[in-house]
């Protein structure tokens, strides 16, 4: 089972069930269209769902931490949120093959009845799983590689505050990743006494 909290930036706390909530409401979505919603385009609705969310709020909607992987960044604990749906039965999960490769088709099996999502945030999921599922995964995968995840290493965290850089016109001020560094000292401090 993954830990509460994972990341060490400011506001970003992992919320294992608000997780799974987002995970089966993009499931959900896709019920009439389950060959829209693999699993590199799950990937992407959690991904982008978080970092616009933390880009308005300053607080993402799940917390999960994301990494750097071939196709864009990943959600490191979506495995673990399906098997979870699953064994509870709020989803299923079937594998077949797609051109060679495997491809996941994910089902709501009953409607969300635990939705800690409040209604801004489904909203979001909506609109982004709408612009998600609107793509082919290839397209949405090359889409994904932008700055946060260029500026990454292979299998590294990409940061919350690098939603920042998704937005034109919005990379951070010198003065701006100074007030940041001033901020994660103070807390640093205050962790310590």
């Amino acid at each position: 089972m993954p830990a509460g909290n994972q990341t060490s930036e400011i506001g970003v706390h992992f919320d294992r069930e608000k997780f799974l909530d987002a995970i089966h409401h993009v499931v959900e979505l896709c019920n009439d269209r389950p060959d829209v919603l693999g699993k590199t385009k799950l990937h992407k609705c959690l991904y982008y769902s978080d970092m616009l969310q933390f880009f308005v709020t300053g607080v993402p909607v799940t917390g999960v931490e994301y990494t750097k992987a071939p196709y864009g960044p990943t959600a490191r604990y979506l495995d673990w949120g399906l098997q979870e749906l699953v064994s509870r039965g709020r989803i299923s999960v079937h594998r077949e093959t797609y051109f060679g490769l495997g491809k996941y088709r994910y089902k709501s099996e009953r409607p969300l009845q635990t939705n800690l999502l409040s209604g801004q945030e489904s909203a979001l999921l909506n609109e982004v799983a709408a612009f998600v599922c609107e793509h082919s995964a290839r397209e949405i995968s090359e889409f994904s590689h932008a700055q946060p995840w260029q500026d990454a290493q292979m299998g590294e965290r990409i940061s919350y505050s690098s939603a920042y850089q998704l937005v034109p016109g919005t990379t951070p001020t010198q003065a701006d990743l100074e007030w940041a560094g001033d901020q994660e000292d103070v807390v640093r401090q205050f962790k310590r006494a």
